[in-house]
C-alpha cells in the first residue's frame, strides 16, 4: 500500500488514454499490412510484422492492467517504473526501424502513417518514464520520512511510559501503614529519649547519706 497522493490521476488518466489510441491504431495498421502482404503478394509474413502486433497487443494489454492496479491501489512505483522502462526500451528500438522502411524503398502511404504515430506514441512513452520516475523519487522520499517520523514515534512511544512511572512514584501519597510504621518508631524514640534523660538525671542527683550519730 502507498500514499494517496504518489499518482496524480490527472497525469495517469491521458496517458492512459494516448497509449491505448495510438497502440490501437498501430495495431490495425499491423493487422492491414500483414493482411495486404499475404493477399496480394502470396507471401509468408515477415516475422517482425509478427512481433511488432505481439507487442503492440502487449502495450495496449498494459494500460487497462495498471488502470486496474491503480484503482485497487496495488500499482507499486517500482512495478509502474519497470513497465515504462520495458516499454520505452522497445519503442525506442522499434522507432529507427520505422523511420528506416520507407527510406528503403517501401512508399505506401499506410506505412507512412504508422510511422507518424510511432513517433507520437514513442514520445507519449518517454513522458511516461519521465513521469515514472517521478512517482518513484516521490515515493522513496515519501517512505524515508514515514521511517523518521516512526522512528521517533517509537521513541516516545517507550518513553512515555517510563515517565509516567517516575511521575507516579513522584506524585504517589504515603501509604497509611508507613505512616503508622514511622509515628511508632517516632514515639519510641522519643520514649527511649526520655527514659535516657531520666536516667542521667538520676546519675546526676547527688545521694544523701544518713547522719552519723555524735559519739559524747
Amino acid at each position: 500500500m502507498y500514499a494517496r497522493n504518489t499518482y496524480t490521476k490527472k497525469v495517469l488518466v491521458p496517458l492512459w488514454s494516448l497509449h491505448i489510441f495510438f497502440d490501437m491504431i498501430l495495431t490495425f495498421g499491423m493487422v492491414y499490412l500483414m493482411l495486404n502482404t499475404s493477399g496480394n503478394t502470396g507471401k509468408a509474413i515477415p516475422a517482425s510484422y509478427d512481433a511488432s502486433f505481439a507487442f503492440f497487443i502487449a502495450c495496449v494489454g498494459t494500460e487497462p492492467l495498471e488502470a486496474i492496479l491503480y484503482g485497487f491501489r496495488v500499482l507499486q512505483p517500482w512495478t509502474y517504473l519497470a513497465f515504462q522502462v520495458g516499454k520505452a526500451l522497445f519503442w525506442s528500438i522499434y522507432l529507427p526501424i520505422a523511420l528506416a522502411r520507407p527510406a528503403n524503398g517501401t512508399r505506401d502511404t499506410i506505412w507512412l502513417i504508422l510511422t507518424i504515430f510511432v513517433v507520437l506514441v514513442t514520445l507519449s512513452y518517454y513522458a511516461s518514464l519521465i513521469y515514472a520516475v517521478i512517482v518513484f523519487r516521490r515515493w522513496r522520499n515519501s517512505d524515508r520520512l514515514d521511517a523518521i517520523v516512526r522512528f521517533y514515534a517509537n521513541r516516545l512511544s517507550t518513553d512515555a511510559p517510563d515517565k509516567k512511572i517516575r511521575n507516579s512514584h513522584q506524585s504517589k501519597p504515603p501509604n497509611q501503614n508507613d505512616l503508622t510504621r514511622n509515628s511508632s518508631h517516632v514515639s519510641h524514640l522519643s520514649s527511649n529519649s526520655r527514659s535516657t534523660q531520666d536516667s542521667s538525671l538520676s546519675a546526676s542527683k547527688p545521694i544523701r547519706q544518713p547522719a552519723l550519730p555524735v559519739l559524747s
